[in-house]
């Protein structure tokens, strides 16, 4: 018994390592790339072992996981494009499935303490980079290494989003009360200062706002269905309104931001036409290359090197077209549905954290498996509602 509890722990703790991947490594030295690439061999190898034993039997919903990294290597087939991209982007998503489904499942209380003090020092220390280096790029004109330990762009924001949530999970499950994480909170903060990331701030007062009321009382509204429906609203409401018009120009120049998004409307647009070019199977999931050489072809200016779209939602549409991206939102109903087993209170947490990173989705190009990885923690936190915290609901006090 002791063996197999070494094995899983082993397993999820590999998992979160491989969710806080240390960036700046990858440019130091390829070999880091090699050491990534084996740690995540290792882990998928332990997963596979313990997912055949009974505890760990595979369901519908994992199915549907699974269904979905294979439809995406199989789009890029079908497109006679490279694959490899897509298999990186596969074994991120099952990396992230097999360490949320073995960690709750198995242990969710030391799952969710890992990942919180994990995520929180791996956070903390690429803040503290963006201290001692304010004005430092993320890679700079030469592809020399990145003095940030997770990132300094919007993309490290979504690890900032998971340090917080796991806080909040790891107070419910060593606690037994709701507490909110402050100290993440002001590190998300100081971060989205520190390299003034518009998207940041945002977030940071969307996470603020919703943990705020929930001190208060629980908020029925606030549930994946509303994550879902919410941000299907922004993305046909901005994303392709502002692809077939200049709608918005005038509300981003009064904002006093780029009325393009730091060129992201130009990108929605391009998209937005490509994906009508190929409404049901896309282009395949594309690497950085393949997708700025499709912009330099089509632009009279060449356009800048973005690597993606910048829109989750318009990424899986040019991966894989409406087949793969009506998966993608099986896989959002399912989890939603799901979600009615479990207290009201946590499914309120989950949602918020669901809703705001979604949100975050809409301009930045591939956070689709840090999307699945919170949808899979309410399917397996909502699983064993038998065996949930009884939290204390005494929360008129913010910080206690």
């Amino acid at each position: 018994m002791k063996g197999k509890i070494r094995l899983t722990t082993l397993c999820y703790i590999l998992g979160i390592f491989w969710i806080y991947k240390l960036e700046c490594l990858l440019y130091v030295d390829r070999l880091f790339t090699v050491f990534y690439f084996g740690l995540s061999l290792l882990q998928l190898f332990i997963a596979i072992y313990l997912l055949q034993r009974n505890e760990y039997k595979i369901g519908g919903y994992d199915k549907l996981i699974i269904a979905f990294c294979v439809l995406m290597i199989a789009m890029n087939i079908i497109n006679k494009t490279s694959y490899m991209h897509s298999i990186k982007e596969v074994i991120r998503i099952l990396l992230m499935w097999s360490t949320v489904k073995i960690g709750v499942t198995s242990d969710e209380g030391s799952f969710f303490e890992w990942a919180y003090k994990i995520g929180l020092t791996c956070t903390v220390l690429n803040t503290i980079s963006a201290i001692i280096f304010p004005n430092s790029m993320y890679v700079d004109a030469m592809g020399a290494a990145s003095v940030f330990l997770l990132g300094g762009d919007n993309a490290a924001i979504r690890l900032y989003i998971l340090s917080i949530m796991f806080g909040v999970l790891y107070n419910f499950y060593h606690r037994k009360k709701y507490k909110i994480p402050v100290f993440a909170i002001f590190n998300l903060i100081l971060f989205a200062f520190l390299r003034d990331i518009a998207t940041a701030k945002l977030m940071a007062v969307i996470i603020i706002a919703f943990l705020f009321i929930l001190e208060l009382k629980d908020i029925k509204f606030l549930t994946p269905t509303f994550a879902i429906i919410f941000n299907a609203f922004i993305f046909f409401t901005v994303v392709i309104m502002q692809s077939i018009s200049n709608f918005y120009v005038n509300i981003f120049e009064a904002l006093g931001r780029n009325a393009t998004l730091t060129y992201r409307t130009t990108l929605w647009s391009i998209s937005f036409k490509w994906i009508l070019e190929r409404p049901w199977f896309g282009y395949g999931y594309l690497d950085d290359d393949s997708f700025n050489f499709m912009v330099k072809e089509r632009t009279a200016t060449g356009l800048f090197n973005t690597g993606n779209p910048h829109n989750t939602y318009l990424t899986l549409l040019l991966a894989g077209g409406i087949v793969l991206f009506t998966f993608f939102i099986i896989i959002l109903i399912r989890t939603s549905k799901m979600s009615r087993e479990c207290p009201i209170f946590i499914t309120n947490v989950l949602s918020g954290f669901l809703a705001t990173l979604m949100l975050h989705a809409q301009v930045e190009g591939r956070d689709q498996a840090f999307i699945l990885l919170i949808c899979c923690v309410i399917y397996y936190v909502s699983k064993i509602k038998d065996g949930l915290p009884i939290i204390n609901k005494k929360r008129l006090k913010l910080f206690r």
